[in-house]
């Protein structure tokens, strides 16, 4: 049973139209003034509000903007009942989020009519949402039980040869650090799949609120950790252009560069070069970061190939992990409306170029741009 809050301060009317509602099946309770109004909505957060304009204290236009203010309050529906016919009126009731403008006087069926049809849109929406939360779940878990089974596995099958008793001690050595590697990649698939949830359906651009911070210093601190972690650092060669912005979120950044150097290490060998440049496109609004690594064997990826779970070139290096990397990157790409593509020569190798559209960099920086350079 729907719970509708009636705000109406003509006693008969509000009796009337209370006592009408409950006859079509509604729990309806009531507010003699717009106060008295806020303190209901809040307090039993009703499927919907019926709220008169002209009301003692605050009034209906006061207290739906009281209403949307408050979080939990903010999505409830809302008809108007007023004898205020003014076209202003009208529109001001619609700009503050009102479903329905009734004037009085009006026949109760206008009214029943209208609250029929806000709360079948407001049941076909919330099932809607639902059935997309249960897919985007199910599909999850589905991701995940496939791409964790491999690493999982890996480590329990290692475990179990820890347990034969005479091993020497450089075969428990290896058994640990293969141990410690399927861990890794397991703790990586399963960040993967969480930054995957968050880039395509829990997290959309305008519910950030940016904060400026050090672009460059991201870049060049996560490539430098992610080469270190796998042991090559001294293969990194990077220059850097010193910017400052509030348009990108940090952890997207920090997630692109992470992604795109891992990608770079698996794909080339010990000992050939890998390069991270970023800064300014010469007379471009554009923002460009670039990473290159030296291939051995010639490849035919593109830009077009990058898809969720989809490994590329297996016969260059053995590669492990769930083929999400690039593709979260590409999402990356895509939030800020940038550009991704890949490009190829047999003699320099393999670089991906991000460009990121230039907004409201911090000026204050963008006038002292340097270099750094490893």
């Amino acid at each position: 049973m729907a719970l509708l809050l009636l705000i109406e301060d003509e006693e008969t009317l509000r009796n009337n139209t209370q006592e009408l509602l409950e006859l079509h099946g509604y729990q309806c309770i009531v507010a003699a003034n717009g106060n008295e109004g806020v303190d209901l909505a809040k307090e039993f957060l009703p499927d919907l509000v019926i709220c008169d304009v002209l009301l003692p204290g605050i009034d209906g236009f006061g207290l739906k903007t009281v209403l949307n203010d408050f979080e939990p309050t903010s999505n409830i529906p809302f008809i108007y009942l007023s004898s205020k016919a003014e076209r202003e009126d009208m529109r001001k009731a619609m700009d503050l989020g009102a479903k329905d403008y009734i004037t009085k006087p009006f026949k109760f069926v206008e009214v029943a009519s209208s609250i029929e049809r806000i709360l079948l849109q407001k049941a076909d929406l919330h099932k809607s949402i639902d059935d997309h939360v249960i897919k985007v779940l199910v599909d999850y878990i589905k991701l995940a039980k496939h791409e964790c089974n491999t690493p999982l596995h890996a480590i329990t099958t290692l475990t179990e040869l820890l347990r034969v008793k005479n091993q020497s001690g450089e075969t428990i050595d290896e058994l640990a650090v293969a141990i410690i590697t399927s861990s890794k990649r397991l703790s990586k698939t399963l960040t993967n799949l969480g930054e995957l949830m968050r880039l395509t359906h829990y997290f959309p651009m305008e519910e950030y609120v940016y904060k400026a911070f050090n672009v460059s210093d991201v870049i060049l601190i996560t490539a430098r950790t992610n080469l270190k972690i796998n042991n090559r650092l001294s293969d990194l060669t990077a220059e850097i252009e010193q910017v400052s912005s509030a348009e990108f979120a940090k952890e997207d950044i920090a997630t692109m560069i992470d992604e795109l150097t891992d990608n770079a290490v698996k794909f080339s060998q010990p000992l050939s070069r890998i390069t991270v440049d970023f800064g300014k496109a010469d007379a471009s609004d554009q923002f460009v970061l670039k990473v290159h690594n030296q291939l051995s064997v010639a490849t035919t990826f593109t830009e077009n190939d990058i898809r969720p779970f989809k490994q590329h070139d297996c016969t260059l290096v053995r590669q492990h992990g769930s083929g999400l990397g690039l593709y979260l990157v590409s999402l990356i790409v895509k939030k800020y409306n940038g550009k991704l593509r890949v490009e190829y020569t047999a003699d320099m190798g393999i670089t991906i170029v991000v460009s990121l559209p230039v907004g409201r960099s911090n000026p204050a920086h963008q006038d002292n741009i340097n270099m750094v350079g490893i």
